[in-house]
């Protein structure tokens, strides 16, 4: 599945030296809602904006982005800088308890760019609504009668940058971003950001750890059908562990995929940390068995598919599109 895919009319564009595929409403109207791909003949650099989308099947989690895509062929780099949605089953007093320690933290404020994020937010909702998000978006804003109920996602990111790594066959996020909200609560925080969404035979994955400052992170990790969460924060680890099953668990119907969310461990974070070449975040003693020794595990990077030229295919999709037009 292509990360973007357009249809409708092909044209060059001379001020941009680019051939260009959309719909004849976005060519004449580029800043509208609606995907559009772009081949920038000078330097072999494919782009698109619109809606854009993993291709990964993470069951119960659900992935939504829009932004830019930029596939250059010269480096062989594939590059998103998107708004950037993750949606999974978390009890409300867990939201509570991390929107308050985030929104306490030592975190910049921060200060979208009410431009783009207008724009990006287009794809998910009518220009109006995309609007008053925009605008009123900031730490003290109640979003809770104002994000409608599709875009309230558990975390919210309005800007976050992720490339492609093709030996683990991941997208990674390493960097500052803009924590927008959590459900309808507003956040509007500078967060450092590790994240990577793989694709992996033994079942795809999905994992983010959000550093507010230096007390205080958030570690989430899905793969088959379970979410494990870490925090620095003892409140949220005794909360989540004082929940029933059912409580954690997704109340799912015959033949739909499970969920369940449980409390995490130091060595699964540990091994995400080394895709980083990252120490873990300090001060972590409330919560690690400094007895436990962590396995010799492998690294992501490990589970890399042999079959290169298959796996170029694949992520080349996003100029598939342009190509065959």
């Amino acid at each position: 599945m292509p990360v973007i895919e357009a249809h409708g009319l092909l044209r060059y564009n001379k001020e941009l030296s680019s051939f260009e595929i959309a719909q004849k409403e976005k060519l004449a109207r580029p800043d509208s809602a609606g995907n559009i791909l772009r081949f920038h003949s000078e330097d072999c650099i494919v782009s698109g904006t619109g809606k854009l989308d993993p291709g990964l099947d993470l069951e119960q989690v659900k992935l939504h982005a829009s932004g830019t895509i930029k596939d250059d062929r010269n480096f062989n780099e594939i590059e998103l800088d998107a708004l950037f949605g993750a949606s999974f089953m978390l009890d409300n007093n867990s939201i509570q308890t991390m929107a308050n320690i985030i929104r306490g933290s030592k975190a910049k404020d921060a200060k979208p760019d009410k431009e783009k994020l207008e724009k990006r937010l287009r794809e998910w909702t009518n220009s109006k609504k995309a609007k008053e998000i925009a605008d009123l978006l900031q730490p003290t804003t109640d979003l809770t009668e104002i994000l409608p109920e599709h875009i309230k996602h558990t975390l919210c990111f309005t800007d976050i940058h992720f490339k492609w790594d093709t030996p683990s066959r991941s997208y990674y996020a390493d960097g500052k971003a803009t924590l927008g909200w959590i459900k309808g609560q507003a956040i509007a925080k500078e967060v450092d950001v590790k994240a990577l969404i793989s694709r992996s035979r033994g079942g795809n994955s999905f994992e983010i750890h959000i550093q507010a400052d230096n007390d205080n992170w958030f570690f989430f990790s899905y793969s088959n059908e379970k979410m494990l969460i870490l925090s620095s924060s003892e409140a949220f680890n005794t909360g989540i562990q004082s929940l029933d099953i059912d409580e954690r668990k997704m109340k799912t119907g015959l033949g739909q995929d499970n969920y369940v969310f449980q409390i995490g461990n130091n060595n699964r974070l540990k091994k995400f940390m080394e895709f980083f070449e990252e120490p873990l975040p300090e001060e972590n003693d409330a919560i690690i068995d400094e007895k436990e020794e962590a396995p010799v595990t492998e690294n992501p990077a490990d589970e890399r598919d042999t079959e290169n030229d298959a796996n170029k295919n694949e992520i080349n999709n996003v100029t598939r599109e342009a190509q065959e037009d």
